[in-house]
């Protein structure tokens, strides 16, 4: 089966998602259909698409877009679903910000003061 074709119509079914979530399809699947043009029934092709992912992150975004893809292809059209065979990537932790004072400074200490603190509604 085609890779555009299906993609289409994956896109279509999800008419219901937000538009975020269907951007990101998008997107990702177009990588898929730009490295496969015919579904691959066998991980390696996938794995091989994986691998050109620029960072860590946008592989196990991709990851997770072609997993949900394939699980649909596989009830729609009782395909085989190859994303079962391909192990999902580690995506490192994203590091947390630290606090910084001088950015924050509605979070320093009152100056020894006992009265409450009052933050300001962001």
């Amino acid at each position: 089966m085609n890779t555009d074709t299906a993609v289409t119509a994956f896109l279509a079914a999800k008419y219901d998602k937000s538009p975020r979530t269907i951007e990101q399809y998008s997107s990702a699947l177009g990588h898929l259909a730009t490295a496969c043009s015919e579904l691959p029934i066998t991980p390696r092709p996938i794995r091989s698409a994986l691998s050109a992912a620029p960072t860590p992150w946008v592989r196990a975004a991709w990851f997770r877009c072609w997993r949900c893809f394939f699980r649909w292809a596989a009830r729609e059209w009782g395909i085989v679903n190859p994303m079962k065979l391909v192990d999902a990537p580690d995506a490192p932790d994203r590091a947390c910000r630290t606090h910084n004072r001088r950015r924050s400074p509605h979070l320093q200490s009152n100056h020894g003061r006992s009265q409450d603190v009052v933050l300001p509604y962001a």
